[in-house]
């Protein structure tokens, strides 16, 4: 503070005086807020002086003094005394915050009530992927009796996993076997035109029906006509009137790859 532009000019020639006395005080601080207002001390004891020689004449400094009174108080009070206006001194400065100061800590979310479960994310379990549907296996029947197909269409109707076609020519049989060879033949024995060992055998000539299982059906039951089919090549015999649980079973054996209702 400058305190010169207050003087009167009677108050110069007691400036050695003052300073004498300011610099007299050598009682150094005992606390850590002493230190750092020594300064504020000294000041305080010069302007005290100063007042004290002239008395009135430097109503100026008045505030000062009036706030330097309470430095010097809170200078010379020990840590944790209360100052003039009954507020206890800080041992050290407050620093304010920096910008690179650590941010405080975020509040921990609130615990869940004794007894209750803590909350889970929900896992979201992919639906799923359908799976892709097989392809009937195609059954190629040859019978020129209409009753026949039609009870053999019946038959199947109960087997799923299998679709059945059925012809009533053999010639015309034939062919489409050979254009579109089928998983499996069921052949009629008894035939106008061709019976049934002369289609399988036209079956066989052909390398695109060669390896295609063929099962006879006939309403010739007798022992020697079961043998002269199967030494023809016919994968079973199958005798009229067909019963489907024995129909199921030759099929199962004809065909590895189907899967027959449980």
């Amino acid at each position: 503070m400058v305190v010169s532009d207050c003087w009167p000019v009677a108050a110069m020639a007691a400036v050695p005086a003052i300073a004498t006395l300011g610099l007299a005080w050598q009682e150094p601080a005992s606390t850590t807020g002493g230190r750092w207002l020594a300064g504020l001390r000294t000041a305080e004891l010069q302007q005290r002086a100063l007042l004290a020689a002239f008395p009135g004449t430097i109503a100026c400094i008045g505030a000062d003094l009036r706030h330097t009174d309470a430095n010097a108080h809170l200078a010379t009070a020990e840590p944790g005394q209360a100052g003039p206006d009954g507020t206890a001194p800080s041992a050290t400065p407050s620093a304010a915050p920096s910008a690179t100061s650590p941010a405080a800590p975020s509040a921990a979310p609130p615990a869940a009530p004794p007894g209750t479960a803590p909350a889970t994310t929900p896992t979201i379990t992919p639906a799923p992927t359908p799976a892709a549907k097989t392809a009937p296996l195609r059954v190629l029947y040859i019978d020129d009796n209409p009753v026949n197909t039609l009870l053999m269409a019946a038959m199947f109707e109960r087997l799923p996993g299998l679709a059945l076609r059925c012809e009533s020519d053999p010639h015309e049989g034939v062919a489409v076997a050979l254009a579109d060879p089928p998983a499996l033949f069921l052949v009629d024995i008894q035939m106008p035109g061709l019976d049934g060992y002369q289609v399988l055998r036209l079956l066989r000539a052909d390398p695109a029906t060669r390896a295609v299982p063929a099962i006879a059906v006939s309403a010739n039951a007798m022992p020697q006509d079961l043998a002269r089919g199967q030494a023809a090549g016919f994968a079973d015999y199958l005798t009229k009137p067909l019963e489907l649980q024995r129909l199921q079973l030759s099929l199962q054996a004809a065909l590895p790859g189907w899967v027959p209702p449980g």
